[in-house]
């Protein structure tokens, strides 16, 4: 045993790591897809998730992280998310929790090892990022997951999971009634 493998390696006596499966894939006729695979090149058994649902989409911000998801209060919940399969993100709003008027709640919806569909409060959106997203309605937003990684074996295992946020397009952003007139010879107004 090297000397770097007696500090950092496991405690002794500490449990196992995790083992987290690729739940495999799932569609829907109504435009919902999932599919997850083990990530081979990872030496970290890092599951690469793809998700998509109906709608139109644009990602707001990307390979954000979950505030709070390490937290032990609660390591329950959190461990039933991420041994359970075919996980979902959905955000609501908590402002009253002492974490500011914008405080975005991020929870996890999957269904267990029977079959049952669960859900579990991860942690929150990222303060700043929260902050941003202050006059945004969360049911127009989504957290599409991009990987998930179980704790290794190490010292202070931890989980990781990053996902994107998209923002789901108005229908009036880009409606079929917008005429625009141009002659030759026109210029647009310069931007200020």
């Amino acid at each position: 045993m090297s000397i770097w493998s007696s500090i950092f390696g496991p405690r002794p006596g500490a449990a196992n790591p995790i083992d987290i499966r690729p739940s495999g894939l799932l569609m829907d006729a109504d435009g919902w897809f999932y599919e997850e695979s083990l990530d081979s090149k990872c030496p970290l058994r890092t599951i690469r998730i793809q998700q998509d649902r109906p709608g139109d989409w644009y990602v707001r911000n990307t390979n954000c992280s979950i505030a709070e998801l390490n937290d032990r209060a609660h390591a329950a919940e959190v461990l039933a998310f991420f041994t359970g399969s075919f996980r979902w993100l959905k955000f609501e709003r908590e402002a009253e929790n002492g974490r500011g008027p914008d405080a975005i709640k991020i929870i996890g919806t999957f269904l267990d090892g029977d079959g049952a569909e669960c859900a579990s409060n991860l942690g929150y959106v990222d303060p700043i990022v929260a902050s941003k997203l202050g006059d945004q309605d969360v049911d127009r937003l989504w957290g599409r997951i991009r990987c998930i990684r179980p704790p290794g074996s190490g010292r202070r295992p931890n989980f990781c999971l990053r996902y994107d946020i998209l923002v789901e397009l108005d229908e009036k952003l880009f409606g079929d009634d917008l005429t625009l007139d141009a002659r030759l010879g026109d210029f647009l107004p310069a931007a200020r």
